[in-house]
């Protein structure tokens, strides 16, 4: 990060979520969290966990803050950022453009305080209970996507997710987050290989009867061996082996929220 961009981002008052330095206005604010969102496969919940979000774009400043997701009205840039467990702030550098300055007139004074986010879906996972079958929210499946790309950020008055966003100051109801679910996250446990080959039925693919020994020759699916057994990593199951494998990253696409 050049000196440049630090010397603005320590004028930033994290506490009051608005400053102004040589002009510019600057806001922080949440742009995302892991609530459940309903999707047209199921529930959806983004990631915050180390190395989920994807950061080139956040890195090279090329994440832009538009208005209702339209390109052609940008409102400023992204120019730092931070992401906990369960959510991602960042700050923005307003533009001076006089063509915007009454939307970001609406911001400051707390009228548009909602924001919204598109991001490319990497990889997505179906959420599995910690007794290893699929996670259920109001009869359609819990979907976590785990690692996943920020395109741009928006101000929006509808958002999908309305726990985030500027001088969120009032007690609002409780969204559905997915650390309110019994889940087995991290790596979705080990599996040894009796139980996997009975769960997933890993090797009938007539096609290709080696398949899934290639996939763990070639660490695509990681294990260790315990007692003389073979245990593997169930998450990388579940990537190659999952019957909901047409929810992949080239059939979702991008997606806002």
């Amino acid at each position: 990060m050049s000196n440049k961009k630090q010397s603005e981002i320590k004028q930033i008052k994290p506490v009051v979520k608005k400053s102004y330095r040589n002009n510019f206005r600057y806001f922080e604010f949440s742009v995302s969290s892991a609530a459940l969102y309903r999707r047209w496969f199921g529930w959806e919940s983004l990631s915050h966990q180390p190395g989920a979000l994807i950061t080139t774009r956040l890195d090279f400043d090329s994440v832009p803050f538009l208005f209702n997701h339209d390109k052609t009205v940008i409102l400023g840039k992204v120019i730092h950022h931070k992401i906990t467990e369960n959510s991602l702030t960042v700050t923005v550098k307003c533009s001076r453009n006089p063509g915007v300055q009454y939307i970001l007139d609406d911001i400051e004074d707390g009228i548009r305080n909602n924001f919204s986010i598109g991001y490319r879906v990497v990889e997505m996972l179906p959420c599995m209970g910690a007794d290893g079958a699929a996670v259920i929210q109001d009869g359609e499946q819990v979907f976590i996507t785990s690692k996943w790309e920020l395109t741009e950020i928006s101000s929006v008055a509808v958002p999908a997710d309305y726990s985030i966003g500027f001088d969120k100051n009032k007690t609002l109801p409780a969204l559905t987050k997915l650390s309110d679910i019994p889940v087995n996250f991290g790596l979705f446990g080990l599996i040894d290989e009796a139980t996997l080959k009975q769960k997933y039925n890993i090797y009938t693919d007539p096609l290709n009867p080696d398949y899934f020994e290639d996939l763990v020759k070639r660490g695509k699916i990681r294990f260790s061996t315990r007692n003389g057994t073979r245990v593997f990593v169930e998450a990388d199951v579940i990537k190659h082996f999952f019957k909901y494998k047409e929810f992949n990253p080239v059939t979702i696409g991008d997606l806002e929220r």
